[in-house]
């Protein structure tokens, strides 16, 4: 039975120009390219049925090593008993066909997008590259082909045709599965393309939401921009002067820089899931080869499978792929720019979401930047915002830290990722059962110049330090001395210090070593100012340790 033809399949051209050669006598090879799923084969029988001749499918990597040349021509001659055409399915990455396949005079190749059958003597080829449904066609056919789409109400059939522009074939299995609401489509349209990369890439979670982000004010709101333009494109590229004004950059690519740990990949995790799609991380281990020609195969079907995935790519550590060109020394030199003028060509060219992730801005090729409208850049977190993310981490674990610890661990410089790290190792020491011991000696020293008089230098000695269930710190004494002072003043500090220490999560598992530390105070400072600068030091001290 064969299927109707999409309104934008170019049926009634190509039938003229099949007519056309057939009748001056030309043998004709119909090549029909698209994405897996797209509908080739129906284009081909549809083109086939308006000429009235039956079709039938060979799949060319099923016939096997053993003399192909002998299965073509029984497929040859099966089709003149039957009077009907074959279509020729070629595996992807491969050209040739046999040569026997070339002895009827009219035949059709469905391949790859990117993929170009080796010419034959004598055969004109007739190409279409099948052009993906418009939004349009996407939402009519996401009624025609999946039963219980058509009693959703109208704004659920657009949502998903927007979000989930899946080849026909894969449109078609999700009606199948006769799914009851949105939100179980929009699961399946993404199981459709989970795994289509292979080893290529992997699917990441995405548990976390914009709350979940503790980034600056402008950042937050560039993010939100991103998004937009990320749910939106779709319309606007169905615009006939937008595509006309710019036939290639129709995709949306970000760049993410900024120190290791300032929450870059829980930024694109975010964005995956405000858009709900699935982020697949691409693994540049398994591009990159040593091998001549691999790494530009591997790029090619990245970025072709990837077209069809309705999914946001992550290249993280993307200054390994997007590095700069180099002058060129030998032939290795010579390949490796060669790789990285075909990525560039290939990211222009890409029409989907991708985010590349670095640390490292500056060993990325300039020519990368330049095609890049979105470059957002991660700070280190300052006080405020490691104050934030301790308290959201703590508070989610079940944990009550008073804000004067909150405070004291705002002020310790750590990036978002350590301070997740250290939460995760001091709960899993709490929760080992019995007291873990650990003894440290510490001394701080505080010192500052002034123009008048020198600050006085302050010595803390703490012993008997014990991690226990609890992740907390237990202190068994804590001295302080500040020579030249009188004694009023340390038995102060040591008691905000102990104070304070006592509530802040830091779980130890082996002994600690001594640690000196020195700390600079203003010369004017008083003693809470002073209590708060060596609170910091410990706390960053004990970490590092």
């Amino acid at each position: 039975m064969i299927r109707e033809p999409l309104s934008s399949w170019p049926v009634r051209q190509v039938l003229d120009a099949l007519v056309d050669s057939l009748d001056a006598g030309v043998s004709v090879r119909l090549v029909v390219a698209g994405q897996p799923g797209s509908g080739r084969r129906s284009f081909a029988a549809a083109v086939f049925h308006a000429l009235e001749f039956a079709s039938f499918l060979v799949d060319v990597a099923a016939l096997g090593d053993a003399d192909p040349g002998e299965r073509c021509r029984l497929v040859v001659r099966h089709a003149r008993v039957l009077n009907a055409i074959p279509i020729w399915h070629l595996p992807p990455e491969a050209r040739a066909l046999p040569v026997a396949a070339a002895e009827f005079g009219l035949a059709a190749v469905v391949c790859a997008a990117h993929d170009r059958p080796a010419p034959v003597d004598g055969v004109v080829d007739l190409r279409v590259d099948l052009p993906a449904p418009d939004l349009a066609e996407r939402a009519a056919l996401w009624r025609r082909l999946v039963p219980t789409a058509r009693t959703w109400p109208e704004e659920h059939v657009l949502q998903v045709s927007r979000r989930y522009a899946l080849p026909v074939g894969d449109l078609a299995a999700v009606g199948l599965r006769r799914p009851a609401s949105v939100d179980a489509a929009a699961e399946l349209c993404r199981e459709r393309s989970r795994h289509h990369l292979g080893e290529l890439g992997h699917v990441l979670r995405c548990p976390f939401d914009l709350a979940d982000l503790v980034v600056p004010a402008k950042l937050r709101d560039h993010l939100a921009e991103f998004v937009f333009e990320a749910r939106d494109r779709a319309e606007f590229w169905e615009r006939p002067e937008a595509r006309r004004l710019y036939p290639r950059g129709t995709g949306l690519v970000a760049l993410f820089t900024g120190p290791a740990g300032t929450g870059k990949t829980m930024a694109a995790q975010v964005l995956a899931a405000q858009l709900g799609q699935d982020l697949v991380r691409i693994d540049l281990a398994t591009i990159v080869s040593k091998y001549i020609g691999e790494t530009a195969k591997n790029l090619r079907k990245i970025f072709s499978v990837a077209a069809g995935m309705s999914a946001v790519l992550l290249f993280d550590e993307a200054d390994a792929l997007f590095a700069r060109r180099t002058d060129v020394r030998d032939s290795h030199d010579r390949h490796a720019n060669s790789d990285t003028n075909y990525l560039l060509q290939l990211l222009e060219d890409f029409a989907g979401v991708a985010v590349l992730a670095s640390n490292k801005k500056a060993n990325i090729d300039p020519a990368f930047i330049r095609r890049i409208r979105h470059v957002l850049d991660f700070p280190r977190p300052d006080a405020a915002a490691r104050r934030q993310i301790w308290q959201q981490v703590l508070s989610e674990l079940g944990a009550e830290v008073s804000p004067a610890a909150l405070d004291t661990l705002g002020g310790v410089d750590l990036s978002g990722a350590q301070i997740k790290n250290a939460v995760l190792a001091a709960t899993f020491v709490a929760r080992s059962g019995g007291a873990r011991s650990a003894s440290a000696t510490s001394s701080a020293a505080s010192s500052a110049s002034s123009t008048r008089t020198a600050a006085p230098s302050i010595a803390a000695t703490g012993r008997g330090w014990s991690c226990m269930s609890e992740p907390q710190l237990r202190i068994g004494s804590l001295s302080v001395r500040v020579p030249g002072d009188d004694r009023g003043a340390g038995e102060r500090l040591a008691a905000g210090l102990h104070e304070s220490l006592q509530a802040v999560p830091i779980a130890r598992s082996r002994e600690l070593g001594a640690v000196r530390l020195r700390v600079t105070v203003p010369h004017d400072a008083g003693e809470a100012e002073t209590l708060r600068a060596v609170q910091r030091a410990l706390i960053q001290a004990l970490h590092q340790e």
